[in-house]
């Protein structure tokens, strides 16, 4: 599942270029976020390791086409189990924060051989 914060049509739209068939929902009250401790700011989304790292990028041939939701808002990735205990967590310090691939699919991996 996955949780924005911008309108229905940017959760619609995000769901059928990149969520593979998961569930995509939306807070634009950014409710989600607040009890998930995600940090929100400015200093966050433009700060210097954001901008090193968003340079980076655009010198890789990657950038920023439009923005969808709150631009201060920070993200995260959560692995939770049936019973409601966080079994991974990330929560992004900057614009710039990248998700750990391989400890989240450790940790869903985690989850399947807990469920046969």
């Amino acid at each position: 599942m996955f949780i924005g914060n911008g309108t229905t049509a940017m959760a619609a739209d995000f769901a059928e270029r990149h969520a593979g068939g998961c569930t995509v929902l939306t807070d634009p009250t950014l409710a989600s976020y607040d009890v998930m401790r995600l940090k929100r700011g400015v200093g966050a989304t433009l700060g210097p390791r954001s901008a090193i790292r968003g340079l980076r990028a655009t010198l890789n041939g990657h950038r920023q086409t439009r923005l969808a939701g709150d631009p201060w808002q920070q993200g995260g990735v959560f692995v939770i189990d049936r019973t409601g205990r966080i079994v991974y967590e990330q929560r992004n310090e900057d614009a710039g924060a990248r998700p750990d691939r391989n400890a989240i699919l450790a940790a869903l991996e985690g989850l399947k051989t807990k469920t046969g």
